[in-house]
């Protein structure tokens, strides 16, 4: 396996930035950028923080809480709004729509 890295611009950082500020309640994530010897002006970027302690309230991204289903992650459904002409059919407080497996 052959570590890549990317150019890190002022812009990565703020986008970076920008996402860990959509978490709530907010976290202290360290942010380092470790340069990649055999490409130099390429880093790869590591974020560091405590792990979800149990019985801790579940962290939200934009509004929306996100579970883990095998390799990925969907947002948890929440009934904030219901379509009445579609009763199986649901939107999160992000306004993503989901709908309910019958």
């Amino acid at each position: 396996m052959k570590i890549i890295g990317q150019e890190v611009t002022d812009k990565t950082q703020q986008e970076i930035a920008q996402a860990l500020a959509g978490l709530e309640p907010a976290l202290d994530v360290r942010v380092a950028y470790v340069d990649v010897p055999e490409r130099p002006g390429y880093q790869v970027i590591t974020m560091h923080f405590d792990g979800w302690v149990w019985g801790e309230r579940p962290h939200t991204f934009h509004g929306c809480p996100y579970y883990k289903v095998e390799s990925t992650t969907k947002v948890i459904p929440q009934i904030c709004t219901m379509n009445v002409s579609a009763p199986t059919s649901h939107r999160c407080m992000c306004g993503n729509d989901w709908r309910l497996m019958v």
